[in-house]
């Protein structure tokens, strides 16, 4: 049981890392567009909203994370009541 247990947390400790790095690569790319951007076409990116995915990379990221804090939580409940 106790294995069962580590080995969820681990699985989805590294779903939790492969979200990070891929919503990471997304922003890093935004900014690298916006930094190769002219003045002009920067201005005309920002005015077509084209950078709002960040809000939606945050909130991937704080889900992936409030899961991964209550699968946690749970693992640790579970093995101290099985133990």
């Amino acid at each position: 049981m106790t294995s069962f247990i580590v080995a969820i947390v681990l699985f989805i400790g590294v779903i939790s890392l492969v979200g990070t790095l891929i919503a990471g690569r997304q922003v890093d790319h935004t900014i690298q567009t916006l930094n190769e951007a002219s003045p002009e076409r920067e201005e005309d990116l920002l005015k077509a909203h084209h950078f709002k995915s960040h809000q939606s990379n945050f909130g991937v990221l704080t889900l992936i994370y409030v899961v991964m804090f209550i699968v946690v939580i749970l693992a640790a409940v579970i093995y101290f009541i099985v133990r």
